[in-house]
């Protein structure tokens, strides 16, 4: 089987380990932080100067618990 594809898609998804003391802080959420961080599309921010140089298309993030104090982090 052949599949052509529609549009020439790339991504690049990274996880890590958040470090034990933002992973334990469970009402505070520190991947929201991260997140909104990470995604603000403000003037002159990461996200904006990475679309501007055509890096970028979008940015997803988040993040899941696993096990008690253990957070995995997820930016794509």
């Amino acid at each position: 089987v052949y599949i052509e594809p529609v549009k020439n898609l790339r991504r690049l998804s990274i996880l890590w380990e958040l470090p034990h003391p933002l992973a334990a802080m469970r009402l505070e959420k520190p991947e929201l932080i991260l997140c909104h961080l990470l995604g603000h599309e403000g003037a002159n921010s990461l996200f904006a100067q990475l679309k501007h140089e055509k890096l970028i298309e979008g940015i997803q993030c988040g993040g899941e618990r696993v096990g008690g104090n253990n957070f995995i982090f997820t930016l794509q």
